[in-house]
């Protein structure tokens, strides 16, 4: 009676707002909150008369406060104005007879619904499942049934959703329940209802087909797009003798999907898995449908092209692509396919040729086993039935990305004079795009190296080098060095000496890096490369000389006329090491002493004085002092290096025999001042200042002054009774200037390689005796003078 009266009063007979059952009528506060209240009154004031409703109820008839909450929850009107959860939250934590009775109206809901007080409460237990999140087993059964009879409310599919992922939350119940309850009723409703239920219901799918992927094909055939989706993620990871749920072989099952399919995104995911899940008798047929196939989206269309590169086997692949391209240019097909479609079934080709050259070779030599029904020439060769295909295209194309993909595709397989023609045409003409001609003068460059160069077709090229648009000089610098002729090489190393642009000089060094042409190094030695180029240009020359001994003293001879010693040290690391009993060359000993030594002096980093290069050169540096007495050359050469390793004492000795010998000018002036402090560091004050009296004047007032500096302490130092002669009294027209043996550190350019110390030794390292490039270490040159003749050697060279 109090249940009843409770449901008609909250509304669910009509909206008015009647008298409160006896119970509760004879308590004033009660019947004041009510109707001011409940019925009347705002949020809080609704929350808080239904909890005193609900507290009057609850020691009056337990059931009915019970189903008091539960009418509220079902009430739509008040759920859009007060929120409940914190009231049935409330009871349901304290009060274990509002549980009892959610669960005892839920599963007598399965059955009985007849009323709308029932179905009152029915909706408000579905609503109060939800809310509270109740994980009882049971309660899906009684939501799915419900469900199953009054259609799917969205509080009763939130209900639903929330029970479930709270029930499944973890893999091991889920497995649990799914050995136990595969054939009940349950799962059956949860896979045929699945299309009306949410997508978090859904995605028990996920579960479900993780636990047996063989699920996949049947979730494949489903109604819901968001289950094939999930489908498509396990499809990959079948195994080949995989079945569905009526034996049906998964290639089977996924053909009758990729048929059937509208969704765009599962037929593209379909058709890229058609290699991995379909046996090879079958994947070049199935691509090859859907390729040719009009009336497919583009999409579709490009994926079947992508997926035919893994298709195997490779000759069938290979046939079918040579039929596809024949087929879209054949003269009576219009309309093959869309632009994107020919664009990738051409870049497709050329994928596949270039990288498995055995697929190139095989369709070169005929030995590739052509289907003799092609649209247009019968008995014509595979080979033969591509090159007149892609004749057809260049002549029937206009769009810049197909001529692109056509001209790449010519590259791999063109074999004829006429196409060579037809390319060549297109890279000379000024009117295509530059992509375009990039992509012909490549090609060009590919086939004439195939098919077998002539001086026309290289002059053609050559021609292009000089071309005003940059990137067309770049393709051709590309081409003629993948001919791999030496004139083409001559050609690109001729270039090198008109080219300004710093990224097309670069190109051409790598290009001439693909050879090894002795007749490319003239043209190389008048180029003189920057700091950020000399690495590539050291190994061009090098690669050039080709261990040509006598080219290679030549390409020095070069360097050191330049002052390159650097890449002059480096030729010389290159040479071969004379047989033990071969005369001695001094002009050889000669031009790879100044090669070693420049070095030495030149390198930022000095070398150490234990270096075990030194004493070779230095032994030679005398030798040919002795031998060409007249030659200042050499022993200043000696001087300046043993100063630079710290022999001062040494390197003034040999200063002093030379400077009186030399005119004025910047080599005296720097050359005596580096003197007069190595006698200063070395304690030789009397010799210096005897030395100084000797010397032709300074060059200018500037040195003069500081020589006078470095005299003036000299001078203290030999007579120190003389304390008349203060430093600074014969120093007031002077300023210092730069000291020889210290030198500062070069400053490196950004991508500038570091000089190498010559402590080190070079890759062909400088051994006792001088550069020896050949490998083993030979005994220094004696010190005596050419006219003398010695023992036949040259110091290790």
């Amino acid at each position: 009676m109090i249940l009843s009266a409770l449901l008609w009063c909250l509304g669910f007979q009509d909206a008015s707002w009647p008298e409160l059952p006896p119970k509760l009528s004879e308590d004033e506060a009660v019947r004041e909150q009510y109707l001011a209240g409940l019925q009347n009154g705002g949020p809080d004031e609704r929350r808080s008369a239904a909890e005193s409703i609900f507290t009057a109820l609850e020691s009056a008839d337990p059931a009915a406060a019970a189903d008091f909450l539960l009418g509220l929850a079902a009430q739509d009107d008040l759920l859009e104005t007060v929120d409940f959860q914190p009231v049935l939250l409330r009871h349901h934590l304290r009060w274990n007879a509002f549980s009892a009775r959610i669960e005892e109206v839920l599963v007598a809901g399965r059955s009985v619904t007849d009323t709308p007080h029932q179905k009152a409460l029915v909706m408000g237990s579905l609503r109060a499942a939800g809310l509270l999140e109740l994980g009882a087993s049971s309660r899906v059964e009684s939501v799915a049934a419900y469900l199953g009879r009054n259609g799917y409310d969205p509080e009763a599919r939130k209900a639903l959703k929330r029970i479930t992922l709270r029930e499944f939350r973890d893999r091991a119940q889920f497995a649990s329940w799914w050995e136990i309850a595969r054939d009940q009723s349950r799962l059956d409703w949860v896979l045929s209802q699945a299309d009306a239920a949410t997508l978090e219901v859904v995605g028990l799918w996920r579960d479900l087909i993780a636990a047996n992927p063989a699920k996949a094909l049947d979730a494949l055939q489903h109604e819901r797009v968001e289950v094939r989706m999930i489908a498509l993620t396990q499809l990959s990871g079948l195994p080949v003798d995989a079945v569905d749920s009526k034996d049906q072989a998964a290639s089977t099952v996924v053909y009758a999907a990729l048929i059937g399919e509208v969704d765009p995104r599962l037929r593209v995911e379909l058709t890229r898995m058609v290699p991995s899940l379909f046996p090879e008798g079958r994947q070049v047929e199935v691509l090859k449908s859907m390729l040719g196939d009009a009336e497919l989206s583009t999409a579709v269309r490009i994926a079947a092209a992508e997926s035919l590169l893994r298709a195997k086997p490779v000759d069938e692949v290979t046939m079918a692509l040579v039929e596809e391209l024949e087929t879209a240019y054949a003269l009576d097909v219009e309309g093959w396919g869309p632009l994107p479609v020919r664009v990738k079934l051409i870049s497709g080709f050329f994928q596949h040729v270039n990288g498995n050259r055995t697929v190139a070779a095989s369709l070169f030599t005929g030995d590739l086993a052509a289907n003799n029904a092609a649209v247009t020439a019968p008995t014509a060769s595979a080979l033969e039935r591509v090159e007149r295909a892609m004749s057809a295209g260049i002549a029937y194309e206009s769009a810049a990305e197909v001529r692109v993909a056509l001209f790449r595709l010519m590259g791999e397989l063109g074999s004829t004079s006429q196409l060579l023609g037809l390319v060549f045409g297109s890279a000379s003409r000024e009117d295509l795009p530059t992509e375009v001609r990039q992509a012909a003068i490549e090609a060009f460059g590919a086939v004439l190296g195939r098919v077998g160069v002539d001086d026309s077709g290289l002059n053609r090229l050559g021609s292009l080098l000089g071309n005003e648009n940059l990137d067309v000089r770049f393709a051709a610098a590309g081409a003629l060095g993948s001919t791999g002729d030496d004139h083409a090489f001559v050609m690109l190393a001729e270039r090198l000496k008109s080219e300004a642009e710093a990224a097309m000089i670069n190109r051409l060094l790598k290009q001439l890096r693909k050879g090894k042409v002795p007749a490319t190094v003239q043209s190389l030695l008048a180029f003189t490369p920057t700091d950020k180029q000399r690495s590539l240009y050291r190994d061009v020359l090098d690669k050039a000389i080709n261990g040509d001994d006598q080219l290679r003293l030549q390409a020095m001879d070069v360097l050191l006329a330049r002052s390159d010693f650097e890449l002059a040290w480096r030729l010389d690391a290159g040479l071969q090491a004379l047989p033990p009993d071969a005369p001695a060359d001094w002009g050889r000993i000669a031009m790879r002493t100044r090669a070693q030594a420049g070095w030495a002096l030149t390198n930022p980093i000095p070398p150490a004085a234990d270096n075990p290069s030194l004493p070779g050169i230095l032994a030679r540096l005398s030798d040919l002092q002795t031998a060409e007495p007249e030659d200042l050359g050499w022993p200043r050469m000696q001087a300046e290096l043993r100063l630079r390793i710290g022999q001062d004492a040494e390197g003034f000795s040999l200063l002093e025999t030379l400077l009186p010998r030399m005119d004025t000018g910047a080599d005296l002036d720097r050359l005596a001042l580096a003197a007069f402090q190595a006698a200063e560091r070395a304690q030789l004050a009397e010799r210096a200042v005897s030395l100084a009296a000797s010397l032709k004047p300074m060059s200018t007032p500037e040195v003069e002054k500081a020589m006078g500096e470095v005299l003036a302490r000299l001078k203290v130092t030999s007579d120190p009774q003389d304390a008349s002669l203060s430093a600074e009294g014969d120093a007031e027209n002077f300023q210092p200037s730069e000291v020889l043996t210290e030198r500062p550190a070069e400053v490196l350019e950004p991508g500038q390689p570091v000089p190498e110390d010559p402590s080190s030794e070079p890759a062909g390292p400088v051994g006792n005796g001088g550069g020896v490039g050949g490998g083993t270490e030979q005994p220094e040159a004696p010190a005596q003078p050419v006219k003398g003749g010695g023992d036949g050697s040259e110091g290790g060279n």
